[in-house]
């Protein structure tokens, strides 16, 4: 796909283009944006040394920033608008470029890093046990969930906010929708929660009573995995259909590898290509409980007691 990279409304359309095909045919897609070179060619070879001044005035005129606040300024955007919007998000770029990695574990406990190697402490104001962490990147806020019902956000892993659940069960796993901007949260007895800010949170019914352990969004669904090898998926958050896993184990994670989705334990892995239909492969001779995946988009790896496995 090629586009004018200097359009700002041609872009999105066209990225919109691109991402629905990915994700709904499952193939790649480059997109080649076309777009003036208005700076230096390298550090070593200035733009002043080979382009005259009438070659950089004329790509000047499609500079895109310029172009997109002559169209914001069009559909009747205020220079003070768009200078706050242009504030925003150098203040979003900033802290998504100089992030914050959060843990969690038992008794409330908290810690972040800048770099993966020194962690600090933090106060969750909890002694739940807190279980799984969401990022949404366009709140700028991780969403936590724990036991007897407790869910705490937070922007950056100090100042914390205890939000009201609704119920006092254990929440186990949770996922952001970055399509839906919505938290989906699970728990035992088939509970479900979602929200579209971390804040405000509505029950749904799920369709079965069986304990939820995690949750994914991929794609455009949300897939939630539990007790007694129950799955169950969701377009929306809202509504839920039961999938047949071919398996009676306890599903400890779900995750996404590639274009496939895996989920399982008990040195079973399960895996879909579209959340519907699931196959068996047994990992091991051994009997080892997997407990979580991580994954790039080739290789997983996936870990458990005293195992773990590449795929």
């Amino acid at each position: 796909m090629q586009v004018d990279g200097s359009d700002f409304m041609r872009c999105f359309e066209t990225m919109e283009q691109a991402v629905n095909y990915a994700r709904n045919e499952r193939k790649p897609v480059l997109v080649h944006a076309k777009v003036p070179l208005l700076g230096h060619h390298t550090s070593g070879v200035r733009k002043e040394f080979y382009r005259s001044r009438e070659d950089l005035l004329k790509h000047g005129l499609y500079d895109p920033i310029p172009k997109l606040r002559l169209l914001l300024t069009g559909v009747g955007f205020t220079d003070a608008e768009i200078n706050q919007i242009e504030a925003d998000a150098l203040e979003l770029v900033s802290r998504s470029t100089s992030g914050t990695y959060l843990a969690v574990g038992d008794n409330g406990v908290a810690v972040t890093s800048p770099d993966l190697a020194t962690w600090t402490t933090r106060t969750s104001g909890t002694s739940s046990a807190l279980n799984e962490i969401a990022w949404s990147p366009s709140l700028s806020l991780f969403a936590v969930v724990g036991n007897s019902g407790a869910i705490r956000t937070t922007p950056d892993g100090v100042t914390w906010t205890s939000r009201t659940s609704g119920t006092s069960i254990d929440l186990n796993g949770i996922a952001w929708s970055p399509t839906l901007s919505l938290f989906v949260a699970v728990g035992t007895s088939g509970a479900i929660g979602t929200s579209p800010n971390g804040s405000t949170w509505t029950g749904r019914t799920s369709g079965t009573t069986q304990n939820f352990s995690s949750v994914l969004w991929v794609g455009s669904q949300f897939v939630a995995v539990g007790a007694a090898g129950t799955i169950v998926t969701s377009p929306d958050g809202i509504t839920w259909t039961s999938r047949t896993s071919g398996s009676s184990i306890f599903l400890n994670f779900v995750a996404s590898v590639g274009s496939r989705i895996v989920a399982g334990n008990e040195s079973t892995l399960l895996s879909s290509f579209d959340g519907v239909t699931w196959s068996s492969q047994r990992l091991t001779s051994a009997t080892y409980a997997l407990v979580g995946c991580a994954a790039s988009d080739r290789i997983a790896v996936i870990s458990g007691n005293a195992f773990f496995v590449s795929i």
